[in-house]
C-alpha cells in the first residue's frame, strides 16, 4: 500500500481493541471506526513516511 492510500475493512470484536497497535506499527493511521451488526469497520489511511532527522 502506497503511502495517502486508503481502505476499510472489517474485524471481529475481540480483535478491534489490539488492531491500533498494528496499523500504527505498519505506518498506517486509523481514520473512522463504525461498529456493526457483522463486527467493526476500521477505515485506515497509509502515513506518509517521515524524513529522517540530520541532526
Amino acid at each position: 500500500m502506497a503511502a495517502g492510500e486508503s481502505f476499510d475493512f472489517i474485524c471481529a470484536g475481540d480483535i478491534v481493541g489490539k488492531m491500533d497497535r498494528v496499523i500504527l506499527y505498519a505506518g498506517g493511521e486509523i481514520t473512522g471506526i463504525e461498529k456493526r451488526a457483522g463486527g467493526t469497520v476500521i477505515g485506515v489511511c497509509k502515513s506518509e513516511p517521515k524524513a529522517e532527522s540530520t541532526l
